[in-house]
């Protein structure tokens, strides 16, 4: 008998049972203590559940990782609470801040499940399709209708997306994952050119509309969206729920490595692609232009940002690579419980904004928070910087990535304390891009150096408006242990000959393969 492929196997699964009916299977495991049979486990991801990877030794091969789904990346005193609570009573002091708005714990066991997602429930959470191949979080601008400069407040379309998507079981069982995004804000923080769909606001004369991307995506599926033209707000719910219908149909369900809706775009063409979606949606989407944007270090929020209370202000903050820990949950919610902060939003670069922070207190709030790591004034080595879960728990990766990338910024840091040029550095375990590498100016690429783990480095994507081009590939590479001084070694070269090039990102195009 011919063994299955990996696209028939998973396609079975799903066809078998409704993928988020293994909610009942998680109950009776955490009760029974059985061992998890594999099929169980690949419907696991609906609810955000993935097992530790394979690397670990025979205990870790019990926990999971468990990522909780945050709409509009907003999470409240209360919620935020509740969070540390599980971190510390159930991850081990786990907790990583995500790229889509997410957060994560990790060593979960089976038999705490029930009552983590009691709490989890109690605080208005949940981890279903948090995960899957279904549509994922929906990411979107985490000042989202608090915003003194936005051009529009985008949280009632995107209640109206996240609810429509959520309650709907047409969409449960696509050929792979489904990321929409949706930006209201002068910034396009969002990163709309690598989201499978997303919709990005712009005013045309007296008439606000959104912009219509397609089929963006990185790893297998590099391509940067394709601009479809522009809709009214009240006509969002039904394009996306358009795109999904032509995915679950048309969608390559034989090579998941080809099954993104990128591929789709690509095997259809984009001017069929655009017939078959206008023939479903009884309208023609408009028209539109390329809309300008800042350059992509300053695509965020970091720093103070103007609220519509005049009162308050907002105050974006840096992580390490989003690694906050039940402890720095803890540390947070405390500070935001001593200086009078309602709550926090998540960007989609492993950090986050304190909304609404008096305006008396927040040279003080900042100060509390500086004292746990955590700064409002990133180094021009931070200021971007991302690292996925890594060799640590993830069975794709390679290489270890957070603690190292700490480690390696901090090095930079002190090493270079002057340089002022910001800089993206994104370090992944594996090619799979969960961090955006390839639209870095350094992205670090787990990979084997000489039998050991190391790094392949893809340098210089080009974000900006004029430009739009994937990081290059370079002969580059280095094991983890000497990773800090290649980096070094690339600053230190810049720095000698800085007047021969525009930037740093122009130097690092010269190492890499054309």
């Amino acid at each position: 008998m011919q063994k299955e492929s990996k696209a028939q196997r998973v396609e079975r699964i799903k066809a078998q049972m409704n993928p988020l009916d293994v909610i009942k299977d998680i109950y009776r495991y955490a009760e029974n203590g059985e061992i998890v049979d594999d099929e169980t486990i690949d419907r696991l991801k609906w609810y955000g559940m993935y097992p530790h990877n394979k690397h670990s030794n025979d205990e870790n091969k019990s926990f999971y990782m468990l990522r909780v789904k945050l709409p509009c990346g907003k999470i409240n005193l209360k919620q935020l609470e509740v969070l540390g609570d599980i971190s510390e009573r159930f991850a081990q002091n786990k907790a990583d801040f995500t790229v889509r708005q997410d957060i994560q714990f990790h060593y979960i066991k089976f038999k705490d499940l029930p009552e983590i997602f009691e709490m989890l429930e109690s605080s208005s959470l949940t981890t279903q399709m948090a995960s899957g191949d279904c549509p994922r979080n929906i990411v979107t601008c985490p000042l989202s209708g608090m915003s003194g400069d936005e051009i529009i407040d985008t949280r009632e379309v995107f209640s109206q997306l996240n609810e429509y998507f959520q309650a709907n079981s047409e969409f449960i069982n696509l050929p792979r994952k489904y990321k929409i995004g949706i930006c209201g804000c002068q910034n396009r923080c969002i990163v709309h050119e690598i989201q499978d769909l997303s919709f990005v606001a712009f005013k045309d004369c007296d008439e606000i509309r959104f912009n219509v991307y397609i089929g963006g995506g990185l790893a297998s599926n590099k391509r940067f969206a394709s601009l479809l033209g522009s809709v009214k707000e009240n006509q969002i719910v039904k394009v996306a729920a358009g795109v999904a219908t032509l995915f679950r149909d048309f969608g390559n369900r034989e090579n998941r490595a080809k099954a993104r809706i990128g591929h789709l775009v690509e095997s259809l063409g984009i001017l069929e692609f655009q017939k078959k979606l206008e023939e479903f949606l009884g309208f023609e989407i408009r028209k539109s232009t390329e809309l300008e944007k800042p350059s992509f270090l300053k695509r965020n929020h970091f720093g103070k940002t103007k609220s519509k209370d005049e009162k308050t202000s907002h105050i974006g903050f840096t992580t390490q690579s989003g690694d906050v820990g039940g402890v720095g949950l803890r540390n947070i919610s405390q500070s935001m419980r001593k200086y009078g902060v309602e709550s926090i939003a998540l960007t989609t670069t492993q950090n986050f904004i304190a909304v609404d922070v008096p305006n008396e207190s927040i040279e003080s709030f900042k100060k509390s928070l500086k004292e746990v790591g955590v700064t409002s004034k990133p180094s021009a080595f931070k200021v971007r910087a991302l690292a996925c879960t890594g060799l640590e728990f993830c069975k794709f990766a390679i290489s270890e990535t957070k603690e190292l990338q700490k480690s390696v910024i901090s090095h930079l840091e002190n090493r270079f304390p002057d340089f002022d040029e910001s800089v993206s550095i994104t370090f992944s375990g594996c090619p799979n891009s969960c961090v955006h590498s390839h639209i870095s100016d350094i992205g670090l690429i787990g990979a084997k150096v000489d039998s050991d783990s190391g790094f392949r480095l893809v340098l210089g994507a080009k974000m900006d408006n004029s430009e739009k081009e994937f990081a290059k590939k370079s002969k580059l590479k280095a094991s983890s242990s000497d990773i800090h001084l290649l980096l070094e070694g690339l600053v230190e070269d810049y720095l000698k000959e800085k007047d021969k090039f525009g930037s740093f990102n122009e130097y690092l195009l010269t190492q890499s393969i054309t």
